[in-house]
């Protein structure tokens, strides 16, 4: 039965007007400020978290079509990140080219941030054209040649097992040794962050499991990889027996420098935002010691508004708060916050144009907030 990506299910964004889908026409971006969404994109709502985080933090967001795919678009030097929301697509023009290109694309050095689907890659499709795709029931007739011996050996085992062999090459050993992946929990469950794992910095120490929705858990194993690969372990799902069920969120760095970024589908649906902002920032975000004078300037501009932030709620909780509602300026405050940390990881990315231009904004709103809340402050003195 055909599958229409236009009837799929839409879910509402959470996170304001998405303004960050560029047309084919519009000037190139560098590439680490290039974001590619992969077909098929069976979720919406992962799909249009990554567009509110192009939006905020001034990335181009492309959604790939299918010959765009496999057409040789989908590049580590044209996308710094692909992200997989759902869906196998295995063939475009001839069986298993999807494949191919996105192996590829890992390949040479590409990040890709797997955030779909309970078993991500599960069921290969086929495109129809127009926006549609079918189960596919083909297999690579024979094995192409490719200048890649790596490339060459994973598609024939791909012929031989189109779904676990695709994962296993990408680095993905999806509820493998030493997990133990459920339909359901039999015991109450929570998600514990790993100590001291840096890559998620907005996550709390442990997470709720989800009480709805699709609750099959699907661990990934750090073991069985690609030679030279490694696993890092950001998030694990433990019992209230202390029983561990494995991995719901990794990091795997492939022996030529792609990376594989593992997230089970349910948290990114819970936090989308969130964990996807820290993996575009994992693969964008230049280190301090590469950043231009210039960048290192706005940061420091960053810091100083944040302290002016911080002294206006002070003022505001001491003064303000104990005569009347400060729910106002409280949220004027939140807003200014949000914009710096929207500022400072623009910065990261090196978009320092962008950057300056909220900054010199922000700093015009906080010193109107202050003026506000001085006013106030006096106004309630003087009674």
């Amino acid at each position: 039965m055909a599958t229409n990506r236009t009837a799929m299910p839409q879910f509402l964004c959470a996170f304001g007007v998405l303004l960050a889908v560029v047309s084919p026409g519009c000037r190139m971006r560098p590439a680490r400020m290039r974001v590619a969404l992969i077909p098929p994109q069976n979720d919406a709502a992962i799909a249009d978290n990554a567009r509110a985080i192009g939006d905020r933090l001034g990335l181009q967001i492309d959604s790939l079509d299918p010959e765009s795919m496999v057409g040789g678009k989908l590049r580590p030097d044209r996308y710094c990140v692909a992200v997989y929301t759902g869906g196998y697509l295995f063939k475009v023009r001839r069986p298993g080219d999807a494949t191919e290109a996105l192996l590829r694309y890992v390949k040479d050095g590409g990040f890709l941030v797997v955030c779909g689907g309970v078993w991500p890659f599960y069921q290969p499709f086929d495109y129809a054209g127009s926006g549609t795709y079918t189960p596919s029931t083909e297999r690579p007739a024979r094995v192409p040649k490719f200048d890649d011996p790596w490339l060459e050996k994973q598609m024939a085992d791909i012929r031989r097992s189109n779904t676990l062999q695709f994962n296993t090459a990408l680095g993905l050993n999806i509820s493998g040794p030493g997990t133990t992946g459920f339909e359901k929990p039999s015991e109450p469950v929570t998600f514990h962050t790993e100590p001291g794992q840096k890559i998620f910095r907005n996550l709390p120490k442990t997470l709720p499991f989800p009480s709805s929705g699709d609750r099959r858990f699907r661990p990934v194993s750090g073991k069985g990889l690609p030679a030279g690969a490694t696993f890092t372990p950001i998030m694990r799902l433990k019992g209230k027996s202390g029983t561990d069920y494995g991995p719901a969120a990794a990091l795997i760095k492939q022996e030529n420098g792609g990376q594989v970024l593992y997230v089970w589908a349910p948290i990114v649906r819970e936090r989308g935002e969130a964990i996807l902002r820290d993996a575009v920032l994992l693969a964008t975000a230049r280190p301090s010691a590469a950043m231009s004078d210039d960048a290192k300037l706005l940061m420091e501009r960053v810091k100083v508004l944040k302290e002016g932030v911080r002294s206006c709620r002070e003022r505001i909780r001491t003064v303000v708060a104990p005569r009347i509602s400060p729910h106002y300026f409280l949220r004027q405050c939140d807003g200014a916050e949000a914009a710096l940390i929207d500022a400072n990881d623009t910065v990261r990315i090196g978009n320092p144009k962008l950057a300056r231009k909220r900054i010199d904004q922000i700093e015009r709103d906080i010193a109107i907030l202050e003026r506000r809340v001085r006013a106030v402050s006096q106004g309630i003195k003087a009674k």
